[in-house]
C-alpha cells in the first residue's frame, strides 16, 4: 500500500510539474530567448544539485571519521574530504561562472524584446551575494578537515601520528 501511494504521489508531482516546464516562455517571441532561458534553469538547478550532494557526501564522511576507531581509515577519509571540498569548490566557480556566462547570453538575445527579463540579473561573482554563501560552507568543511588532519597529527602521512 505504501508503494501505491508513493507512485500516486510521484505520479502527480510529475504531472503538475510538466506543463510548468514546456510552458512557453511569455512574450519571448524568439527561440533563442527560450532557449537559453531553459539553459540558464538547467544551470542553475544543476548548481544547487552539485551543492546539496557535496554537502550530503562530505557530512557522511565526518560522521564516518567520528564513528571510525580505524585511524588509518579516518586519515585516508580526511584526506579524501579535503579533496572532494577541492573538487567541490571547482565545481560551484564553474557552474556559476558558466551560469553568468548564459545571463549574458540571454541578455543580448533579449535586447530586441519588449521587456528584457534579464537587464537586472546578475553576471559577476561580485553582485552574487549567494555565491559567496555557498562557496562559505565549502570553506568551512575545508577548515574541519584541516583541524582534524593539525589535531590529529594525519597531515605527516608518510609516518604514524603521534600520540
Amino acid at each position: 500500500m505504501r508503494m501505491i501511494s508513493v507512485l500516486w504521489l510521484v505520479g502527480c508531482a510529475l504531472l503538475a510539474a510538466t506543463p510548468a516546464v514546456a510552458a512557453p516562455v511569455q512574450g519571448a517571441e524568439d527561440a533563442s530567448v527560450i532557449t537559453v532561458t531553459y539553459l540558464i534553469h538547467t544551470e542553475i538547478e544543476a548548481i544547487w544539485n552539485r551543492q546539496m550532494s557535496m554537502l550530503i557526501g562530505n557530512t557522511v564522511i565526518l560522521g564516518a571519521i567520528k564513528l571510525g576507531e580505524n585511524e588509518a581509515l579516518n586519515k585516508a577519509l580526511t584526506w579524501a574530504g579535503l579533496a572532494l571540498c577541492v573538487a567541490w569548490g571547482i565545481l560551484d566557480w564553474q557552474g556559476w561562472r558558466f551560469s553568468h556566462t548564459l545571463i549574458e547570453d540571454a541578455k543580448k538575445a533579449a535586447e530586441h524584446l519588449p521587456v528584457n527579463p534579464y537587464i537586472n540579473f546578475p553576471t559577476t561573482f561580485g553582485a552574487e551575494i549567494i555565491f559567496y554563501c555557498a562557496m562559505s560552507v565549502v570553506v568551512v568543511f575545508s577548515l574541519i578537515y584541516i583541524w582534524l588532519l593539525r589535531r590529529h597529527g594525519w597531515w605527516r602521512f608518510w609516518r604514524p601520528a603521534e600520540a
